[in-house]
């Protein structure tokens, strides 16, 4: 039996990591970096280890013992690539749940370390990433040579998690980002409009149009797919929009923008339901060199059960993981596009829901 480490287990998706991963009867330590951790390990009857991410020297002695660290605490961007050296140096399998497009390029980066000390990582696990690949992946053996594909998410609400909307508030500075052979070009996000409307999932009468945003998509699809220039968008309501300008704006003064993360994460702190949307779908369009057009359009209910599977699914194939395989995947690569067929109930909480041939 391996030892698992969970860090940012005292956060909505770390305890639902942590549940699914005791029914798994796997040996458990919980960790973070808030005291809060303490009473959740003493309701669990679990070890604890209280302990920052930010040089390598301050995190190996609390990696004794571990087999995998299961990274939860975002947002991730802020960080150092510590964790990341520790782990390799330890030999630690590494797996996280990062929607950040820039710390998942940093994860691809390591690959070349990962791989040397016979270790490997995934990046980026999560029910929108697996989707997206999928959907990449039928695309492209749909329609040949490939130059160009679009992926636009919707859902009943965006972020998920508390912790995911810090991550997205958190890189909002970045700007938008598409990825074109293999280099990333960047647009401020309040520039970058799509003029299309989006019916809700959930059927209302709501119009939605589509914004660009930089998600780990953009790593993980490109490196699963190699489709030469990739762009992600993400359906907003009109409200939601307003409050992406302000938080766009605030994000070009690097001042203003650590007060608004403070703040929020004060504010979400106080908040004890979760930021959970019903369902995700997403919508992908690629074309090729001489203009064929291919769309394909897929729903998921119940993302987070998803995530969560996933996360403890590839932590388990870790363990079992021959000296072979090493370095950096995506969540595709390790578990198989048909991972969504032959998880039981997840198949009938995902629809199909129309395929399109625009030649």
């Amino acid at each position: 039996m391996s030892t698992w480490m969970i860090y940012g287990a005292e956060g909505c998706m770390g305890r639902q990591v942590l549940e699914v991963a005791l029914q798994y009867r796997q040996s458990i330590v919980l960790a973070g970096r808030s005291g809060h951790l303490l009473q959740l390990a003493q309701e669990k009857g679990l070890p604890c280890r209280v302990f920052p991410v930010e040089t390598v020297p301050e995190i190996l002695p609390f990696l004794q013992k571990v087999n995998i660290f299961i990274d939860c605490a975002g947002p991730y961007t802020e960080r150092t690539s510590a964790i990341l050296r520790a782990c390799s140096k330890r030999k630690i399998h590494y797996l996280d749940l990062s929607m950040e497009y820039a710390w998942s390029q940093r994860v691809w980066e390591f690959a070349p370390i990962f791989e040397k000390r016979g270790c490997w990582a995934v990046t980026g696990v999560s029910s929108y990433a697996l989707l997206s690949e999928y959907l990449a992946g039928y695309l492209k053996g749909q329609l040949p040579n490939i130059t160009s594909l679009d992926l636009t998410y919707t859902g009943t609400q965006f972020p998920t998690t508390k912790g995911c909307l810090l991550s997205y508030l958190s890189i909002l500075a970045c700007g938008q980002k598409a990825r074109s052979q293999n280099r990333i070009s960047t647009q401020w996000f309040s520039a970058s409009y799509k003029g299309e409307e989006w019916g809700a999932p959930s059927g209302a009468s709501v119009n939605r149009v589509a914004r660009r945003v930089p998600l780990v998509d953009l790593v993980t699809v490109w490196i699963a797919t190699r489709i030469p220039f990739i762009s992600t968008f993400v359906a907003f309501s009109p409200n939601e929009i307003r409050m992406v300008r302000v938080g766009c704006t605030l994000a070009r003064f690097p001042f203003l923008h650590r007060i608004l993360l403070q703040f929020l994460r004060v504010y979400l702190q106080s908040r004890d339901a979760p930021i959970t949307p019903a369902k995700i779908r997403v919508s992908g369009r690629a074309e090729n060199a001489i203009g064929q057009h291919r769309s394909m359009q897929i729903e998921l209910e119940g993302p987070d059960t998803l995530t969560v599977k996933m996360i403890c699914d590839l932590a388990l194939l870790a363990d079992g993981t021959p000296s072979g395989y090493k370095g950096v995947f995506t969540a595709g690569q390790r578990l198989g596009t048909d991972y969504l067929f032959s998880s039981g109930d997840l198949e009938t909480r995902m629809h199909h829901l129309s395929y399109g041939d625009e030649s």
